[in-house]
């Protein structure tokens, strides 16, 4: 009788999809490398801030300290994209996320602007999520559902 495959050793199913356990494992490395991708980040956007607070207090004219922060400013926006790109949530933690924002009231303009997405995509978002899309409008008092 032969024993486990390849496949099977090597974490996979038939077909090269890897067993859920492998792919958990992968998913949590990968996470983790961006974790400390974005400490470096931010300690270099720190280390960033502090140099040209250093160069504004160090009597620049008044043009030079307007470069140096013209120039810090440009370096923090790119900093800030990609700490955006490192943190980006999981399309299913984006549902989870949209529909506990829209349970505590907020538009879905609101959500939109703390997920980092278009209201276009929240609205995809409550419609996906399992009953936490928004409520049909009703009708005007007097009004009943069924036509005479």
């Amino acid at each position: 009788m032969a024993g486990p495959g390849l496949a099977v050793l090597a974490g996979l199913r038939i077909g090269g999809v890897p067993e859920p356990a492998e792919r958990d494992r992968k998913r949590r490395a990968y996470e983790a490398v961006r974790r400390r991708e974005a400490v470096t980040m931010l300690r270099v956007a720190e280390a960033m801030c502090g140099y040209a607070a250093s160069q504004l207090a160090d009597g620049l004219s008044p043009e030079e300290a307007r470069a140096a922060a013209i120039e810090a400013a440009g370096e923090l926006a790119a900093l800030a994209a990609g700490l955006r790109r490192l943190t980006r949530l999981r399309p299913a933690d984006r549902r989870v996320l949209a529909a506990q924002l829209a349970a505590l009231g907020l538009s879905r303009r609101e959500v939109a602007g703390h997920l980092g997405v278009s209201d276009r995509a929240v609205r995809g978002y409550l419609a996906r999520s399992n009953g936490h899309t928004s409520p049909k409008p009703r009708p005007p008092p007097g009004v009943t559902g069924a036509s005479g």
